[in-house]
């Protein structure tokens, strides 16, 4: 479209003739909707202003004299940075037999194409790692077009769209875009694929990843009934599924094949995947359910219709078979951690159904105040009314009364044994499975429990106790040796620490008790263990160091030690850094905010780091926040603008690069992951979510 098909033919004097070149100026990726054209003002000194509708503009400044050359100005920069240098401006003749004209632009990012032919040109703008921009296509004439500048960022927008919820898939590799989590369209973006995000559903709810990558969700959503139909996406087959109707909540097995649901009027029915059957367990009066997602058994809990009270039954969705257990009093069900028993309250006592025998069988009397499985499904632990604690192996169902005083108890997650402490005699307890209890302490004075440690993959049990003259002692036990006391006078909580092979805890100073060679090491004499404390399972620790001082909001600001837990060697770093955000990355990267901002209002500086250095590397001022990918490699940040941006920006740090990448501004919700970075844009004009891939460019990456 020409400008003399926009503006009345008054304006085409010979003096701006070359108006021409104003037709349908758009500055932004060609790949945007066209379907507004842009606005031209005449200003009283015969200028014509163009302002766009993605809010971009530029100035036509008619020639001097009929013959006066054409030209081609602008000024392009990428966000965030100061040298703008190398950008490459290419001016395409849109006819074959016109000149291709280059240039780059200099540190200030401007650029100009002087004594260009006449006639129509694509401008482009690239620089390496960074999509290329193809602005829109003008007619160049007599006279100057000064385009006004270009912002260059390293993304594109997939959906234009104001999410509620970016998820990212188990796999890293996709994203769902979740509008609204109470009936907002969803969106599927699939790395691989391509640019833009594809609609899965309209008026949807309860969006979940499942782990092959496929996606549940509910569709049609209705808020009076809080219901909606189950669809399953399949991105590997485009496709998408109706499993059931008048979903309200549901739950899938681990293998994927048996879905379950709660549904209006009260139903509870399961879908299979081997033959697409669905299987009413319910039609009416369901009160509660539960589901276990490794053995596929589901118990539900209804209205009986004879007995007009609470009834239940066991389903196996594999053999399509039901196992009646009669009424029940109250609606709680439980399924071990393997899915094989099934504790509920039935009208003459706690009983345990047997998915082998299939038939309960009465473990106790009802009146049990609290009733949990171990970790490891080993035991069941029942608490009577008046302190008392029962055990029992669901296999033999043989009760074992082991307290009738424990103050404190709980399991072992290594083994899923049973501890307890008893008031009288005081004694701390350990039950393993198939065995005789054992006796780990035993005191003669009052003590009271105050922790329970079990480090990962060893034998050893570490407790800490106060004693009736307001002093912690730090005990450990070993099959080998029992119980030796570590240290007493402690002013914290024992931590675990590293790879869970040491202690970190505060008496008059901090210590470290090596687990491996029963070593005791004292740290700093100035370290403080009160405030927040880092460490990482490759064998790093840090904590702070006096002098420290708060501020607010809540920090704790001062110097800090860095202590590699193998070799010994500990380093200061000596400056005003905020504990509470210090934080290890997966890959044992440390980044801090350190000292609040002086010449950007709010936020902090950020700082690394440097392991191999042993030095503390300042890479961004006025930052707000920071986050770290799954594995740690890359880390996200936002800060306060520089110049004239739009706050927050958004900042990629890697590894690789000399330094952090601004990509873009104006940023909300964020994701990451090691290929990528999701996030959402609230300028109306760029309204969004974008996703960058720098530095890389994917074959789809490009407007």
């Amino acid at each position: 479209m020409t400008l003399s098909q926009r503006q009345s033919p008054s304006l085409f004097a010979p003096a701006v003739w070359s108006l021409g070149l104003l037709a349908s100026l758009w500055l932004g990726a060609c790949s945007e909707p066209k379907e507004e054209a842009c606005v031209v003002h005449t200003q009283p000194d015969g200028r014509q202003v163009i302002r766009c509708p993605d809010g971009s503009s530029g100035t036509f400044v008619p020639p001097e004299f009929p013959a006066a050359p054409a030209a081609v100005r602008g000024n392009v920069r990428r966000l965030g940075e100061n040298d703008n240098s190398g950008i490459e401006v290419t001016l395409s003749p849109a006819r074959a037999e016109g000149e291709l004209r280059r240039s780059f632009t200099d540190a200030e990012g401007n650029f100009a194409f002087d004594d260009v032919e006449p006639g129509t040109y694509h401008i482009s703008l690239q620089y390496p790692a960074y999509p290329k921009v193809d602005l829109w296509q003008q007619t160049v004439l007599p006279g100057t077009l000064v385009l006004d500048p270009v912002v260059l960022r390293p993304t594109t927008r997939i959906a234009e769209t104001t999410p509620e919820k970016l998820v990212v898939s188990p796999n890293d590799d996709a994203l769902l875009i979740v509008e609204s989590v109470a009936g907002g369209r969803l969106f599927y973006w699939d790395e691989a694929t391509g640019e833009q995000a594809q609609l899965i559903g309209t008026k949807t709810t309860q969006a979940r990843w499942l782990p092959s990558g496929r996606v549940l969700f509910l569709e049609n959503y209705n808020p009076a009934s809080n219901s909606g139909m189950l669809v399953l996406f399949d991105p590997s087959r485009d496709t998408s599924e109706v499993l059931l109707r008048d979903v309200i909540e549901w739950a899938v097995s681990d293998d994927e094949t048996v879905a379950v649901a709660r549904q209006t009027q009260n139903a509870l029915s399961v879908w299979k995947a081997t033959d697409r059957s669905v299987d009413v367990i319910v039609g009416s009066g369901l009160i509660s359910w539960a589901f276990h997602p490794g053995s596929k058994l589901v118990a539900a809990v209804f209205q009986g219709a004879h007995t007009g009270g609470p009834e239940a039954l066991v389903w196996d969705t594999v053999a399509r078979q039901a196992s009646m257990l009669g009424p029940i009093s109250g609606d709680g069900v439980a399924f071990d951690p393997q899915g094989r028993f099934l504790l509920y309250r039935a009208t003459f006592g706690l009983a345990l159904w047997d998915h082998a025998r299939r038939q309960p069988r009465v473990l106790a009397p009802s009146s049990m105040r609290l009733v949990e499985f171990g970790p490891k499904g080993a035991f069941v632990a029942l608490h009577d009314l008046t302190g008392g604690i029962h055990l029992y192996e669901p296999e033999s169902v043989q009760p074992r009364t082991v307290s009738t005083g424990a103050v404190q108890s709980g399991f072992d997650p290594r083994t899923g044994a049973f501890w307890l402490f008893h008031d009288e005699p005081r004694r701390l307890v350990l039950v393993p499975p198939g065995r005789d209890p054992i006796e780990l302490h035993r005191w003669t004075e009052t003590v009271f429990p105050m922790q329970v440690l079990f480090p990962r993959g060893r034998e050893e049990i570490l407790y800490v106790v106060r004693t009736s003259s307001v002093v912690r002692e730090l005990w450990l036990w070993s099959p080998a040796k029992g119980s030796v006391l570590i240290d007493s006078g402690l002013t914290t909580d024992a931590l675990l620490v590293g790879d869970e092979t040491y202690v970190l805890y505060q008496t008059t100073r901090p210590r470290l008790l090596d687990l491996s060679s029963g070593e005791l090491v004292d740290l700093r004499k100035d370290g403080n263990l009160h405030y927040p404390v880092g460490h990482h399972e490759e064998g790093l620790l840090h904590y702070p160091i006096a002098p420290l001082y708060r501020t607010t909001p809540p920090n704790t600001v001062g110097a800090m030690a860095i202590r590699d837990l193998a070799t010994g060697a500990e380093h200061v770093v000596v400056d005003e850094l905020w504990h509470e955000s210090c934080a290890f990355s997966p890959a044992a990267e440390l980044f801090c905010l350190n000292r609040r901002s002086s010449s950007i209002p709010w936020g902090a500086e950020l700082v690394r780091w440097d392991r191999d250095a042993s030095l503390l590397h300042r890479l961004a001022d006025g930052v707000l926040e920071f986050r770290f990918d799954r594995e740690g490699g890359r880390a996200i940040y936002y800060s306060q603008a520089r110049r004239d941006e739009m706050a927050p920006m958004l900042w990629l740090w890697e590894r690789d690069l000399a330094t952090p990448v601004a990509i873009d501004d104006g940023v909300g919700l964020a994701v990451l992951t090691s290929r990528w970075v999701a996030y959402h844009v609230e300028d109306r004009s760029r309204e969004g979510v974008h996703v960058s891939v720098y530095p890389r460019i994917a074959p789809w990456f490009a407007p």
